[in-house]
């Protein structure tokens, strides 16, 4: 449980059946009762869901409006189920086609992924991975369409104030935040977590054929965040950040330590991203190779714009080779136990 919330606003701790443990959903109460994401699409996490709401004297059907901080099942898993129930459902433009999940949506990202892991050097095992994804939106969410699409410096009512959109892609490009200036209140989904760092997750962008260069986008949105005016953010996991520019400055060195630990590791031979994901991660288990896949390619992503690192296309695989010998290292510094992994 979240300590040190305002008045207003009660948080709903869900069970989730992923490792990164129990989902984050904030009730604004008010004339507007609005919830800011569902957690997964299981019995457990709709009886606690019923049970907060509860505890604040509401039942399912008093919810006005559910905005989605991001299109991933942990967030959005039970948005169907609260529509049928009465809400209003918004959520980012570029997380219609997630949500709602029409077919031809699914085919498009089950190539879009099949090619990214052929690039990576998996090989065969590209298509089962691509296909893993139809697996767990079936299992752990229900489709749902989007009421009302809302970005970036749009404003929402929700309880009986007004909140302004932030768009905060990284994480996830359909990522949104809903801050409140008058007492710095930024409700912020999986943007910014106190307990580790959020995975720059590589996923389509829909309506565009090219790979987002998602940990350069992270960052950019990360330092967006050094210069708004925030007393805490209330993240989608973990507890409660009240001293967000160290944090982010912190995220931001430890990216830096990752990315010189891989140009390390292919400063004497060249590597796929996968090769280096065995090489940073020895010891992964097997459900965690699409994160693992995402955060070497993001750094690899940083060293490559940043002139250090070539990528080479070799069939349909790409690999990575050192393009000087930058003996002085990346600036930054910071623990392991704040990774990802």
């Amino acid at each position: 449980m979240l300590s040190g919330l305002p008045e207003d606003i009660a948080v709903l701790t869900l069970p989730t059946p992923f490792p990164v443990g129990d989902v984050n959903c904030y009730l604004i109460k008010g004339d507007v009762p609005t919830l800011v994401d569902t957690g997964p699409a299981t019995a457990e996490a709709r009886q606690a869901l019923e049970e907060g709401l509860r505890r604040e004297g509401l039942g399912l059907s008093d919810l006005r409006q559910v905005v989605l901080t991001h299109a991933h099942v942990d967030h959005y898993g039970q948005a169907a189920m609260l529509q049928d129930a009465g809400a209003t459902l918004l959520a980012h433009p570029h997380a219609t086609d997630p949500v709602a999940e029409p077919e031809s949506y699914r085919q498009w990202r089950r190539e879009f992924y099949e090619r990214f892991y052929r690039e990576a050097g998996l090989g065969r095992e590209a298509t089962v991975l691509a296909g893993r994804y139809d697996l767990m939106t079936r299992r752990w969410a229900r489709p749902a369409r989007v009421d009302r699409q809302v970005d970036d410096g749009q404003e929402i009512v929700a309880g009986n104030s007004t909140w302004q959109v932030l768009y905060l892609p990284g994480h996830s490009v359909t990522q949104i935040g809903l801050y409140r200036e008058r007492d710095r209140v930024l409700v912020a989904g999986d943007h910014l977590l106190a307990h580790i760092s959020s995975n720059a997750f590589i996923e389509p962008v829909p309506g565009s054929p090219d790979r987002p260069r998602s940990l350069l986008t992270y960052r950019l949105s990360l330092m967006r965040l050094l210069g708004l005016d925030v007393d805490v953010v209330l993240p989608g996991h973990g507890r409660r950040v009240v001293d967000h520019v160290e944090l982010v400055k912190r995220r931001l060195s430890f990216h830096e330590e990752r990315a010189e630990l891989i140009r390390r590791q292919i400063q004497s031979h060249a590597s796929t991203a996968a090769e280096l994901v065995h090489a940073v991660f020895p010891h992964l288990k097997p459900d965690a190779v699409a994160l693992a896949i995402s955060e070497i390619v993001g750094h690899l992503d940083l060293l490559v714009e940043r002139g250090l690192v070539a990528a080479t296309p070799t069939g349909d695989t790409v690999t990575y080779h050192a393009t000087r010998d930058e003996r002085g290292g990346m600036p930054g510094h910071t623990h392991h136990d704040e990774a990802a992994f």
